[in-house]
């Protein structure tokens, strides 16, 4: 059972019925307990010698904060005696991590889902799984994809592109911000995304010119607000894993629209792409700044 509190801590759950009343009542006490534990957890670290280290491009604001409160910033990567480690997955040592005691901006195994290819080969797995129980397929909910490293996926995606008339969207597996993100159509020059040449027997090979990249189906009629593509910034605090204690805060979350009015043919990057990082660069930022963004009380 997930259970997750908004910024105003009231209790809120999946429904439960009959005999499994009793269990939840037990579960929201677990939940109590779990709660005094991460204020005595803050409590006791008020009164230590607070070191964190802070080693990643997306760092100042965390390194202000920690420093207004007293604490203490190391540079050193490789410390194990922190109270708090934020940084790049491959820095975090999990063998040496004190549960209880320690905090780290990672998730142990996260590259299962926040690498873009690990993430497609990961839900392949699942539903391969369950396949003989409910038939599903994985385009039943997800866009035709096609790792650009893997030659016989090359070929099929070749196939697709030239018999059918789509948009297709091509991402880095580990990229963030936008970046390294592109949308191309039938009419697109593939010279800039594969180096073809001759192999034996006069078999055309193709070899991506974009390593760790992978293709997409572009999904040509999103959902719009105002007539532009969307996503919803919100914060989560993975307080507990065991049992699940998850807190948000729903006045920080934000609507976060493109700055360009949808045209699926229109591969300006601020037309398909959300992230700011990407609408503040565009020459129409500075006169339309306010239609990139809403609350989530104006959403309502």
């Amino acid at each position: 059972m997930l259970t997750f509190y908004n910024e105003n801590s009231t209790i809120m759950s999946n429904g439960q019925s009959g005999g499994e009343k009793k269990a939840d009542g037990q579960h929201q006490d677990v939940m109590i307990k779990k709660t005094l534990q991460l204020g005595e957890f803050n409590r006791r670290k008020s009164n230590e010698n607070l070191i964190f280290f802070a080693g990643t491009d997306k760092a100042r604001v965390i390194t202000e904060i920690l420093e207004e409160r007293g604490w203490s910033r190391t540079r050193d990567h490789s410390i194990t005696n922190f109270t708090m480690k934020w940084c790049l997955a491959n820095q975090v040592d999990w063998t040496q991590f004190q549960e209880g005691k320690q905090l780290i901006n990672n998730i142990p195994g996260q590259l299962a889902f926040s690498d873009k290819i690990n993430l497609w080969y990961t839900i392949k797995d699942y539903l391969h799984n369950r396949r003989n129980s409910d038939g599903n397929h994985i385009q039943t909910f997800l866009p035709m994809t096609f790792v650009l490293d893997d030659e016989s996926e090359v070929v099929e995606f070749l196939r697709s592109y030239k018999k059918h008339n789509r948009t297709w969207i091509c991402k880095p597996r580990y990229s963030y911000a936008g970046r390294g993100i592109f949308v191309i159509s039938v009419n697109s020059d593939l010279n800039a995304i594969f180096k073809f040449q001759i192999g034996n027997g006069n078999r055309i090979q193709y070899q991506p010119r974009l390593p760790g990249y992978l293709m997409q189906e572009y999904i040509s009629r999103p959902l719009l607000i105002k007539g532009r593509k969307f996503d919803i910034r919100v914060h989560w605090l993975v307080a507990w894993t065991k049992p699940l204690l998850v807190f948000y805060n729903h006045n920080a979350s934000a609507v976060r629209l493109s700055l360009n009015l949808y045209r699926e043919f229109d591969f300006d990057r601020a037309t398909h792409l959300t992230n700011l990082s990407v609408q503040e660069n565009h020459y129409r930022y500075a006169f339309s700044q306010e239609a990139t963004g809403m609350t989530m009380s104006q959403l309502k």
